[in-house]
């Protein structure tokens, strides 16, 4: 039976914004991260960075937990989804919110880090590599058992004419300019920033070591790109190092 090269989730964190309940949530949420990621939620302030660094962890602990499952579990869940045996890849997909992630939490996973040599995080002992990105409301993040980048970008109101002609390749500026509208072209943007950070995740160079690399179609030569799903107002992206596996698309599912 082959099992999903990609699982991606997309957290919502809304609630832990909202005035009265919260902060208690969010307290109430962190008790779940491993200690590592603890810590660094309670060196951020109140408000939206320990919101997403919390909503990251929560992330981290449902994937472990889920991944140690196994396929059969996701296939028992939701048995219309198709055969579990499909040939080629898959990218499996979701969208959570705080309450129905905390629901689905059962056991608090003890997770060890390593680091690589520009800091790229790994998890100890554990067949699956991660990546995480935050940006506005949502936290992204996806498991592969090959290196994986994943990047969320809002999409806001800037001079993208004047960040393009300053880190962008000069094909990347061409096209953007080609846009027939301003927000195709702000849309655009985004989307090419998204695959910028993601490519430099996967790297571990960092989104400056691939500035001035065209991420247009055919323009970035060694990930897998994969096509996935963004809210409303976003742009996201996920690459994978090597094309060993021929992705058949995405499939969300539900609980």
């Amino acid at each position: 039976m082959l099992k999903p090269q990609v699982r991606a989730y997309l957290l919502n964190i809304g609630e832990f914004l909202e005035e009265e309940r919260g902060e208690p949530l969010c307290a109430r949420a962190a008790e779940w991260l491993d200690d590592t990621r603890r810590e660094k939620a309670d060196r951020c302030r109140q408000g939206r960075a320990r919101a997403a660094a919390v909503g990251a962890g929560l992330l981290l602990q449902l994937g472990m937990q889920e991944l140690s499952e196994g396929e059969d579990a996701m296939c028992r869940s939701n048995p219309n989804r198709g055969p579990c045996g499909a040939a080629g890849g898959r990218v499996l997909w979701q969208e959570l919110t705080v309450t129905g992630l905390l629901d689905r939490l059962r056991v608090r996973s003890s997770l060890t880090y390593t680091y690589g040599e520009k800091g790229k995080p790994f998890l100890q002992g554990c067949p699956w590599y991660f990546s995480l990105s935050h940006s506005g409301d949502y936290v992204l993040c996806a498991f592969s058992r090959r290196e994986v980048g994943a990047d969320l970008q809002r999409i806001e109101s800037v001079d993208t004419g004047k960040l393009a002609g300053r880190f962008f390749a000069a094909q990347e500026c061409k096209v953007l300019e080609a846009c027939g509208t301003e927000l195709s072209g702000r849309r655009l943007f985004f989307e090419l920033w998204a695959r910028k950070e993601a490519l430099g995740k996967l790297t571990g160079q960092g989104v400056a070591g691939m500035l001035g690399r065209n991420m247009l179609e055919g323009g970035a030569e060694e990930p897998e790109w994969l096509e996935v799903p963004a809210p409303e107002g976003y742009a996201a992206a996920v690459c994978l190092r090597g094309k060993e596996i021929s992705f058949t698309g995405v499939e969300q599912w539900d609980d």
